[in-house]
């Protein structure tokens, strides 16, 4: 693969890749930053629902992650695949838009099945996108990239949901076709992204020099045999609960409670947005110098206090300035999950370790909002929040606890090559 890996390639498929981030991001940004406005206000979802539009789709990827992974493992371009769902997702958004005319006896829960249908190409794409970036973008720069690309997305992302935000408030929230509108609008933007996705330029392989990516049992029993593997598994399995298990709620106190309009929604996007875009290279540049496992657990450390902090006050104002401080840590676990978990996946079965760790998000995925809404029915919300931050900070001591066997198993292996330690 490294002759494929030519400096005119790089630089092409770099540019690309940065247009394809800003307009999945303005797509998915305006989609998902009032998708729970327009279910709870417009359509009247209960807090059950709410959860279910985070869990549903992370169910679905257990479901089809293994056969889908089966298929891409076999592809010798993965282009085609990628884009194909990427592009079917965005259908997705039109659907959500008019369920209000396709089932008006219940469009709430109308629109949980069409959530939950989305997830199937939304993990088909995840998937095979970052088995596919992965083989355009060399190692040794992926850090600096993607540090730059997701600053480059999140800025204008925020632009769009800031516009859109503040168009919506001239409206009343409980009216449905303001939503559909802008629903079509990030629908169009989702084309732009297809497109440019298309665009990319990725060899094509011989056959005789593919690499074995297979998804098999055996490779599942080797890869728990690998203790890198295995620790970040464990330890970012530990964050996603913790990590989900707060979506609905901050969606539920944020508009039942505080009861935000379109503008404040988008402001707290925003905010989030701006410390997310300046935080992203530093990030990478701090994964470059104490490693990329150092630097999760930092982010999960200050991620832990965004469920507590929110629940202190029902100021609009101060939830703006909390958004902006939990946004750096936001940025650092982005953008280091997604480059670890590349890490310590080998080039030659990187399908079959994606895939088996999407899985286990997936599962985590269907079951932590479930919990936090459960949980917010036994201790009330800002228990529930609160317990989330408990277990934000217990999973910032497992990436620490991961950091430290890491690095001792990477000292032990130097020794055993005869490097210096």
């Amino acid at each position: 693969m490294s002759g494929d890996y030519t400096p005119e390639r790089i630089a092409y498929n770099k540019r690309m890749s940065i247009k394809n981030g800003i307009y999945a991001a303005v797509a998915l940004g305006i989609f998902s930053s009032f998708l729970p406005l327009y279910a709870i206000e417009a359509l009247h979802a209960t807090d059950y629902q709410v959860a279910l539009l985070s869990s549903l789709p992370q169910l679905v990827n257990l479901l089809v992650l293994i056969p889908g992974a089966l298929f891409l493992s076999r592809l010798k371009q993965k282009k085609g695949f990628t884009t194909l769902n990427v592009g079917l997702a965005k259908v997705f958004f039109l659907i959500a838009a008019f369920v209000p005319w396709i089932y008006p006896d219940d469009p709430a829960q109308a629109l949980v099945i069409v959530i939950a249908f989305y997830g199937i190409p939304l993990a088909l794409a995840g998937l095979s996108w970052q088995a596919f970036i992965s083989d355009l973008i060399p190692a040794e720069e992926r850090n600096a990239f993607f540090g730059q690309r997701n600053r480059d997305t999140t800025l204008w992302a925020m632009v769009a949901v800031f516009l859109t935000g503040m168009l919506l408030n001239l409206f009343d929230k409980k009216l449905i076709w303001p939503y559909q509108f802008f629903f079509v609008i990030a629908f169009l933007f989702g084309v732009l992204e297809t497109w440019t996705l298309f665009r990319h330029d990725e060899p094509v392989r011989p056959v005789d020099e593919r690499e074995p990516k297979r998804l098999n049992f055996q490779a599942v029993r080797t890869m728990f045999q690998r203790p890198a593997f295995v620790r970040f598994f464990i330890a970012g399995m530990f964050f996603n609960f913790a990590w989900q298990m707060a979506w609905p709620l901050f969606n539920i106190y944020q508009i039942k409670t505080v009861h935000a309009t379109a503008f404040w929604l988008s402001l707290f996007t925003v905010a989030n947005q701006i410390s997310q875009s300046i935080a992203f290279p530093y990030w990478g540049r701090l994964a470059d110098r104490f490693g990329t496992g150092t630097a999760l657990a930092i982010t999960a450390l200050g991620m832990a206090t965004a469920p507590t902090l929110t629940v202190l006050s029902t100021s609009l104002v101060y939830l703006v300035f909390v958004n902006l401080f939990t946004g750096a840590f936001v940025a650092g676990t982005v953008l280091l999950l997604f480059n670890q978990l590349l890490h310590v996946s080998p080039a030659e079965d990187r399908t079959s370790y994606i895939a088996v760790y999407n899985l286990g998000v997936g599962a985590v995925g269907f079951i932590a909002p479930q919990v936090g809404v459960y949980l917010a029915s036994l201790l009330t919300l800002p228990g529930a929040m609160h317990a989330s931050s408990l277990l934000r900070f217990g999973s910032a001591c497992v990436f620490a606890w991961y950091v430290w066997r890491y690095d001792r198993h990477e000292r032990g292996e130097r020794v055993a090559r005869g490097e210096s330690s």
